[in-house]
């Protein structure tokens, strides 16, 4: 993943990938970052939407008998294929029973991507975080 990161970024970014991004993705693997170097994967199902059209964001991750749902909005720059999110809005289920609904304030966070596979079947995305951390996804079919 180093060197794909090292070549997308002396290589030009013509193409915004915005539209190739749309739907829904699975977390296959993320590495350590600054904040927590020493937790590189939590085994949990997670999964990340991303809806194009309205510029919103969701989070869905399951750990157990629980189920967490972050939703929120995102900018993107098609120049440098950088997505700043933010989620405003937490529900948490337990035993298929709601839990919390709430509203919440997370910092905004940036991901630069540095890899999507070509054409609008694209099944691999990788990215970086603004916390430092690499992230390999793949489309939930």
């Amino acid at each position: 993943m180093l060197a794909l990161e090292k070549h997308f970024k002396q290589t030009s970014k013509s193409t915004d990938w915005l539209p190739r991004l749309d739907g829904a993705w699975q977390l296959v693997f993320s590495a350590p970052n600054k904040t927590v170097p020493a937790w590189s994967y939590v085994p949990v199902n997670e999964d990340a939407m991303f809806d194009a059209g309205a510029r919103t964001i969701s989070l869905a991750s399951d750990l157990g008998p629980f189920h967490f749902d972050f939703t929120g909005d995102f900018a993107w720059d098609a120049q440098t294929q950088v997505m700043e999110f933010g989620f405003t809005r937490l529900l948490l289920d337990a035993f298929g029973r709601r839990l919390l609904e709430r509203p919440i304030s997370i910092k905004r966070k940036t991901y630069s991507y540095f890899l999507l596979e070509e054409g609008a079947d694209a099944i691999i995305a990788c990215a970086r975080s603004s916390a430092g951390s690499l992230t390999l996804m793949k489309r939930r079919r």
